[in-house]
């Protein structure tokens, strides 16, 4: 399974089986199932051990994978939440509930006692200080503890433990499948050292190739993907697209291949071609059916909505992220979508005072960035918006700095300030990446 050959693993984990060795060679071959999406095969693996499951000393990483095929990779969410009660009367160690507390939050969809997750990433940090916390468990809790700190807000503190938790190819487990999305969507939003991400998530392509995990090199393809559309490189993302796409068609954990095309209906808005968005959000839609969507695609697919509305004209994708954003309960994504709105043309003022609101909540780089671009447009402050462009380029969102800049030079021209505007429309030209699919801002009174 590790070496990329889970068609020997599940041969020699049937024999294995076979030989009685236990409820550890059942999830050796409901894993080489997993690895290739044959999750009914997993399924009918993992339902015909549950009797064994009880008391066992890998109960736990039972639960983990009968969770993942049945939410995941069945999307049967009932059956899921139904086996997870189940679940829950194993034992009467008082333990036990703390254990099944990261897949409670799952099959909540994250958002389910969100108004007290600054409570429970207290009791979590407590119990991760307890050094008789074993390795499982731990790894479940922080998990859980990760999610939670980015979702009130602490997103500098989730940034801090993922990146202490970074997993290496060839991935294990589904542990080390989620901690891999989990960390580059906290990385991607939190904007803290995107080059870092960039060459970690190169090397986890570079070494996902090599060990045929195809997770591994679907995730940090499409991490890859992402940040070279928040620097305006939409002919490179579109490249990284289609290498996730590939991995993503041989195993996709997480349904991941809807962020996909969500991320294509945005390269189609910003190179300035609306049908291909509208065709992406058709995919997307197709790709989702009656489906309600899982934790990890709501807030792409949000985007692919705001997008598909700019597709049709500036207002409707700022109506469109607006709404989503006011449903949007946790300050990191909100203060995404509220951005979104922005730069489709959404009045600054109201703008800005969102973001200002969910810059203290949120304590992300980004957010900080959103909130000072939405002031400096309310405020008609060139110089402002100038340095709102070194921000964002300090990030490395040169998509974003680009257009602050401009903002700067259009703010310029009608003050008369023609100097200020060639400088702010010069530094624009420098943010701007040529033969990228985006054609360059037009500033109207500018020579």
């Amino acid at each position: 399974n590790l070496v990329g050959d889970p068609g020997l693993g599940e041969q020699l984990a049937q024999l294995a089986c076979d030989a009685g060795l236990g409820l550890s060679a059942t999830l050796l071959l409901s894993r080489a199932h997993i690895l290739r999406s044959r999750f009914a095969d997993a399924e009918s693996v993992l339902a015909a051990a549950e009797a064994r499951a009880p008391g066992d000393p890998v109960a736990l990483g039972y639960i983990a994978q009968r969770i993942q095929v049945l939410f995941w990779g069945l999307g049967r969410r009932d059956a899921a939440r139904a086996f997870l009660e189940r679940a829950a009367g194993w034992t009467d160690d008082p333990q036990w509930p703390q254990r099944l507390d990261p897949w409670q939050l799952v099959l909540s969809g994250f958002v389910e006692g969100v108004d007290r997750y600054e409570e429970h990433a207290e009791e979590i940090g407590r119990r991760l200080a307890d050094p008789s916390l074993d390795a499982r468990a731990r790894r479940q809790a922080e998990l859980a503890h990760i999610f939670r700190l980015m979702a009130i807000g602490h997103t500098r503190d989730a940034y801090a433990l993922a990146r202490r938790h970074r997993p290496t190819v060839p991935l294990r487990d589904n542990y080390d499948a989620a901690m891999l999305g989990l960390m580059c969507v906290i990385e991607l939003e939190a904007g803290e050292n995107w080059r870092d991400l960039e060459s970690y998530t190169s090397g986890i392509v570079r070494e996902g190739v090599r060990a045929d995990d195809h997770q591994a090199v679907g995730t940090g393809a499409f991490t890859l993907a992402a940040l070279a559309v928040a620097r305006g490189r939409y002919r490179d993302a579109e490249r990284w697209l289609a290498e996730a796409d590939t991995h993503f068609a041989r195993h996709d954990a997480f349904g991941t291949a809807l962020s996909v095309r969500a991320l294509e209906v945005g390269i189609g808005v910003f190179t300035g071609d609306p049908a291909r968005a509208r065709t992406a959000l058709a995919a997307v839609h197709a790709m989702l059916g009656d489906a309600e969507p899982t934790p990890t695609q709501t807030g792409y697919l949000a985007r692919a909505e705001g997008w598909g509305a700019r597709a049709l004209s500036d207002p409707a994708g700022a109506a469109a992220f607006s709404a989503a954003a006011d449903s949007a309960n946790q300050p990191n994504l909100a203060a995404r979508l509220r951005y979104e709105a922005l730069r489709a043309g959404a009045s600054p003022g109201a703008v800005a005072t969102e973001l200002d609101r969910l810059a203290q909540r949120c304590d992300a780089r980004l957010v900080a960035a959103y909130a000072a671009h939405a002031q400096a447009l309310a405020a008609r402050d060139g110089e402002a918006l100038l340095a709102v462009a070194e921000q964002m380029a300090a990030i490395g969102a040169n998509a974003y700095a680009l257009e602050a800049a401009v903002h700067a030079a259009r703010q310029f021209v009608p003050e008369g300030r023609q100097d200020s505007a060639r400088r702010a429309a010069s530094r624009a030209r420098e943010l701007f990446v040529p033969d990228q699919g985006a054609d360059f801002p037009l500033i109207d009174g500018l020579d």
